[in-house]
């Protein structure tokens, strides 16, 4: 009897014990699941992802002040300065944030992003369909629109259809928007492509293309410093616009998305219109 006793209740203990392996887990609470996190830091589970406060945390942002007049190094002061440092000052008074800027060069800085090496950056990028499958945006900063850069003592072409008509000879940056919109008005065969940024300007000064389509805010920075060899000649209308690159997921869009806003509505964002592209017609 004893024996059939005990083969019962082991059967029974085997038994609870297999039911509990196989009934499922119970899902992580909210402090288990994975917290995303800014610059290194977690963010309170109870802060995301709907937040709005960045609770003072530090931010990396992206410029390597080669692009006026959004980044650049002032040649009087020595100083970095530009519409970039300006804006993020801005929009981290409104999230409540600390801006920190951190040098990362061009090349590459995209997949920078992916490998949460920075935060959020601007440099006027432009919103592409390709771009997008790599990193995520904030809401649009400015409409992007591209002018045709030309020698003042050189040939003139008032729009794209004068310089597809035309034997002009362009110049553009590898992988920029800028050469797609070239390449797209002149065909490849009359693009000369260059791996730095500056040497397609450094091309049109010395005659060796003969126009230069850049994008427009950009523009102004060169004609800051070559205003006295160079001038726009014509527009192209890209129907693009510029926002604020972040790494994919990232925790800190809505915050960013609200300050926008708000320095929309407080006549913040007129102000640095005004200031840093006054050319765009905000004066």
């Amino acid at each position: 009897m004893k024996g059939k006793l005990w083969l019962i209740v082991s059967a029974l203990v085997l038994l609870t014990i297999l039911a509990s392996a196989c009934a499922p887990k119970p899902a992580a609470t909210p402090e288990e699941a994975e917290a995303p996190s800014v610059a290194g830091k977690v963010i309170p589970v109870d802060q995301w992802p709907d937040i709005t406060d960045l609770a003072g945390m530090e931010i990396i942002i992206a410029e390597d002040n080669a692009w006026p007049p959004f980044a650049y190094i002032d040649s009087e002061t020595g100083e970095a300065t530009g519409f970039d440092y300006e804006f993020f000052e801005e929009l981290c008074k409104r999230a409540n944030c600390k801006p920190v800027f951190k040098y990362f060069p061009w090349d590459g800085i995209f997949e920078a992003a992916v490998a949460g090496e920075w935060d959020i950056t601007f440099w006027g990028i432009t919103m592409t369909l390709e771009r997008s499958k790599m990193i995520d945006y904030s809401d649009p900063i400015l409409e992007y629109g591209m002018i045709i850069l030309v020698r003042k003592d050189g040939p003139h072409f008032k729009d794209p259809d004068e310089l597809m008509n035309s034997d002009a000879q362009l110049g553009a940056t590898m992988g920029g928007t800028e050469a797609l919109a070239s390449v797209k008005i002149v065909g490849q065969d009359r693009v000369t492509m260059f791996e730095a940024d500056d040497m397609p300007i450094v091309a049109l000064i010395a005659g060796d293309v003969d126009a230069v389509v850049y994008d427009e805010t950009a523009a102004m920075g060169v004609l800051m410093e070559h205003g006295d060899k160079l001038e726009i000649s014509g527009r192209v209308n890209t129907g693009m616009f510029s926002a604020l690159p972040m790494p994919p997921g990232s925790p800190i869009q809505v915050a960013v998305n609200a300050a926008i806003n708000e320095m929309w509505a407080d006549g913040t964002m007129d102000r640095l219109m005004k200031k840093w592209f006054p050319a765009l017609g905000h004066e």
